[in-house]
């Protein structure tokens, strides 16, 4: 790291290091085996995850590389407040939507995700993707109220949403 930071590559920001141009990060993103991208990735969002680093931060690694979405992620996806993922719904919706694709049916993770990401999806005004989905959900969740205050809302109500 010493190395880095005398040849002008990392620079110090607070108690953290950070690459001196966005471009150098990129070029050694770019650089490394997608198999070895998407490790590091996962890495990271698990060992910020660990260390209480804000939601975002966490998924955005994770939505750099989806393929790390499992196991772990799952349940510290469904131990977030609502309200965090509602803040800032643009992230939200995309890692509820791979969070929902790596659910089985049956686990009551999916069944939560689905009611998130309705409210996501009516914040973000996509009432395409929301009728979708909540057609899908009536179909497959059993229990509209996940136990958390989460909802799935009704067919008829969603479509009362959309733009006239």
């Amino acid at each position: 790291m010493e190395e880095a930071v005398a040849a002008g590559v990392l620079a110090e920001a607070g108690s953290e290091l950070m690459f001196r141009h966005a471009l150098i990060r990129q070029a050694l993103h770019d650089g490394l085996p997608v198999a070895v991208r998407v490790g590091l990735h996962g890495h990271v969002a698990r060992e910020f995850a660990d260390a209480g680093a804000s939601w975002d931060r966490v998924a955005r690694h994770l939505l750099a590389a989806p393929q790390a979405i499992s196991g772990w992620v799952l349940t510290w996806l469904a131990g977030l407040p609502a309200s965090a993922l509602y803040a800032q719904p643009g992230i939200a919706a995309e890692l509820l939507e791979h969070a929902r694709r790596v659910c089985l049916p049956g686990d009551v993770r999916r069944e939560l995700f689905t009611a998130r990401l309705c409210t996501v999806l009516r914040l973000l005004r996509r009432p395409d993707d929301l009728v979708a989905l909540g057609e899908e959900a009536l179909a497959s969740v059993t229990d509209p109220r996940t136990g958390r205050g989460d909802r799935v809302e009704p067919r008829r109500r969603v479509r009362d949403d959309r733009p006239q």
